[in-house]
């Protein structure tokens, strides 16, 4: 089988996309699928040249939209499978169509669809107009919840039985090396942000909370720029001596500031998966998260303190976990360790060559 993949980022571009389709891919090799993928010049902001990029070519995007003007170019007809991800963008929204009425079955992975408010209206009638068309020509959808499972019946009418649940898996980090040196360099606790900013990511709301926490003993480690930061708190956030920006940190970094902190803050508004909390879970850390229905229904409730997202509300919850105890803390995060067995790589595996065995012996939608 041969298959195309098509997606907006990929590496060196870092993020939970380009985790997510980067990990995807070790599935198609366990299937011994032949792939090919294609991005754009989209970047997330943080990047990392030292991933390899083998079997990928990125090609040149215009703004807004993703609009990619070479792509066609690019959709040939010798693919078996034309893997899309997302939907409402130049690249994935031609390429559907252009697979239309072809022998190529079409796969769909969404991430719900769009979830900020900028250019609202324009997404609007996308979304009213443009999205009914391209979901009717799709052979599948892979969803990572049941709740954004129901999103797609709900608002769109799908039928559930061309749609998917197959959440990322989540593997193992090792660090061969304890690292000592980096341990002795962290005198106090800490909590830890890991993410960028953007809209959905509450990195203000955050930090507004934690100024407000005088009385906390934990320090915040985050992994953005002070110059991310809303410069109407940025000076008062600089003046807390507790907080501390790292900016981008490369993997084995950011796995051993997860390793050495005491909890990890998980402030958003929107997730369809949610890669940090997984990653927090894999190192037995009890997590602060959002009150978002598709991380409650994904995590552990005896692992996970949830805030609605107030400056309120989270630094009630600041409070309330520094009060817990190191009992507490690390049933927390034995909890979340033990929910990671349902996002394992052979249950991924056995999802994956389910789903291709039904769209492949289907008659093409």
């Amino acid at each position: 089988m041969k298959l195309l993949e098509l997606t907006r980022s990929y590496y060196p571009s870092v993020g939970g996309m380009e985790k997510y389709v980067h990990e995807r891919t070790k599935i198609y090799e366990r299937l011994s699928i032949e792939y090919f993928v294609l991005a754009t010049s989209y970047s997330s902001g943080k990047k990392n040249a030292t991933i390899e990029n083998k079997n990928v070519k990125l090609l040149c995007q215009l703004t807004p939209y993703n609009i990619v003007p070479t792509l066609p170019f690019y959709l040939k007809d010798e693919y078996d499978v034309v893997s899309v991800n997302m939907l409402g963008r130049f690249f994935s929204d031609y390429a559907i169509l252009h697979y239309r009425n072809r022998r190529q079955k079409l796969l769909l992975t969404p991430y719900f669809a769009y979830h900020t408010d900028r250019l609202w209206q324009f997404k609007k009638s996308i979304e009213k107009y443009l999205f009914p068309k391209l979901l009717k020509i799709v052979d599948a959808l892979i969803v990572f919840s049941e709740y954004e499972k129901q999103f797609w019946i709900q608002h769109f009418g799908l039928n559930p039985e061309i749609i998917f649940v197959i959440p990322p898996y989540v593997e193992n980090y090792d660090i061969s090396i304890i690292d000592y040196v980096f341990q002795n360099r962290i005198s106090d606790p800490y909590l830890l942000y890991v993410g960028r900013t953007g809209e959905n990511k509450k990195t203000d709301l955050l930090l507004k909370a934690f100024v407000n926490s005088t009385q906390l003993k934990h320090n915040l480690y985050l992994t953005i720029r002070v110059d991310d930061v809303d410069p109407v708190i940025r000076e008062c956030v600089q003046k807390d001596a507790r907080i501390r920006f790292l900016g981008y940190v490369n993997e084995d970094e950011k796995n051993r500031y997860i390793k050495y902190s005491d909890g990890v803050v998980f402030p958003t508004s929107w997730e369809s998966f949610g890669y940090v909390a997984f990653e927090a879970s894999m190192w037995n850390k009890p997590l602060l998260c959002s009150n978002l229905p598709v991380l409650k229904e994904l995590l552990s409730p005896e692992g996970v303190i949830w805030f609605e997202n107030t400056v309120e509300d989270l630094t009630n919850v600041l409070n309330a976990f520094e009060c817990l105890t190191i009992q507490e803390r690390t049933e927390m995060g034995k909890a979340n360790k033990n929910n990671l067995t349902k996002f394992s790589f052979e249950c991924s595996v056995r999802q994956y060559e389910y789903m291709f065995n039904r769209i492949l012996s289907s008659s093409k939608a």
